[in-house]
């Protein structure tokens, strides 16, 4: 979400858009508008839904690139350790 709203969302100095922008872009991106909404979006991200086939094939090529060319795979670990 932070990315399309072009937020510095690793920024230390940043801190999203203030308060009710950034309650608004809650219930717009994930329908979030009071403490069980809230709820059942973290309970559905921790079970892995809204996670999107092309997300999951990027990060995939991205494992497996990493792997054959020496860089570190989703496991963290450096090819050639293990």
């Amino acid at each position: 979400m932070n990315v399309s709203n072009g937020a510095l969302w690793n920024a230390m100095g940043t801190h999203g858009n203030g308060y009710f922008l950034e309650r608004k872009s809650l219930e717009q991106w994930w329908g979030v508008t009071d403490q069980n909404s809230w709820q059942g979006a973290l309970d559905g991200l921790l079970k892995g839904k809204g996670v999107r086939g092309l997300w999951e094939f990027v990060l995939e090529i991205r494992s497996s690139l990493s792997q054959q060319f020496g860089g570190a795979g989703r496991s963290g670990t450096v090819a050639g350790d293990g």
